[in-house]
């Protein structure tokens, strides 16, 4: 092995699918340092920020990600993960309501100025002129152009409760990756980016399906809006779930593809997603995506969960003796950690 070239190596590789990567890097220590260094070098989250900001603005927004919150998500998270680029790609960051005018303010001091505002009103639909038509989770869009330096976008997308709750009604299963201040994890990442299958989301709030639609078909995935056989009876399959049966899966479980990002100086913990989120998958009349909002008012946070009564006890008991998160983070990663 010694023998090939670095490039040649690195060639190989690249044609190598995520999934592929993984199983590759666990045949031997070689083979683990080999993909190891590849994957610093082509899973940079410096690089894909790059496209939009300074290195110095790069920091300063993954570090509102921990402080506040904030997700990137849609197609560069998907870009993130397939090691390609989609031309003429906004970035898109997801924040609470409540935190998002901080954002905002952010975005400002980067270098980029507010060219449009969509605000959704009680009796009014988000439009389909901006690029997430997105009715339910999604009360606000703003689109923020660069001032010099390129015809860069980005989108500032404010959710009324969690924004994992807006990633998991997206239309389509490849979109359903999120990049937060310490790792990037994608939830259905063989059907995404080995066998390159993307499952319709009946869930989802989104009009204008077609376009969406395709232009992921231009980008190389098959669009099923049912699944067969191999997949929904195969336990390895991102999408296994017998008839009439209920699938859990929660963010960072097993079946996702986590990448650790590098560290950010001088932020030591930060807003963690993984665990806690969780959702449903069934299979009565097609796949459906299926969770409960949690929220209350000893709850700093809201958050996605798959309810079942073992949750709904535990959750309950949890707040008669408590009013901070981080016991309900604890108690529900207990939970879902064994699931």
């Amino acid at each position: 092995m010694d023998a090939f070239k670095p490039h040649i190596l690195r060639s190989i590789l690249h044609a190598v699918s995520g999934p592929d990567l993984i199983r590759f890097a666990s045949v031997n220590l070689w083979a683990r340092n080999l993909v190891s260094g590849y994957m610093e070098m082509h899973f940079s989250i410096d690089e894909l920020l790059g496209q939009f900001f300074l290195p110095h603005h790069t920091a300063e927004l993954r570090r509102l990600q921990a402080d506040i919150g904030v997700i990137i998500s849609g197609s560069q998270a998907v870009q993130f993960f397939d090691r390609r680029r989609f031309d003429g790609s906004d970035l898109d960051l997801y924040a609470h309501i409540s935190v998002s005018a901080t954002l905002e303010d952010w975005l400002s001091t980067a270098g980029y100025i507010r060219a449009m505002v969509v605000q959704r009103t009680e009796d009014s639909q988000v439009p389909e002129v901006i690029h997430h038509s997105y009715d339910g989770p999604v009360t606000r869009v703003a689109t923020f152009r660069r001032l010099l330096g390129g015809n860069h976008t980005v989108q500032v997308i404010s959710t009324c409760d969690t924004a994992i709750e807006v990633i998991l009604a997206f239309p389509l299963t490849c979109v359903m990756n999120i990049i937060t201040h310490n790792e990037a994890i994608s939830f259905y990442p063989i059907a995404t980016f080995h066998r390159r299958e993307a499952l319709v989301n009946k869930k989802s709030f989104s009009r204008n399906l077609e376009a969406f639609f395709g232009k992921y078909q231009d980008r190389g995935w098959t669009i099923m809006e049912t699944l067969d056989g191999s997949q929904q009876f195969d336990q390895l399959s991102d999408f296994y779930c017998p008839p009439d049966t209920t699938r859990t899966r929660h963010v960072g479980d097993k079946h996702c593809w986590s990448i650790p990002l590098p560290p950010i100086e001088g932020c030591v913990d930060g807003f963690d997603y993984k665990f806690v989120n969780s959702w449903h998958l069934t299979y009565r009349n097609g796949p459906s995506i299926s969770f409960t909002i949690l929220r209350h008012k000893k709850l700093t946070h809201s958050y996605v969960v798959a309810m079942d009564m073992g949750v709904v006890r535990k959750v309950d008991d949890l707040l008669q003796q408590t009013s901070w998160d981080k016991s309900l983070l604890l108690c529900l990663r207990d939970h879902f950690a064994r699931t």
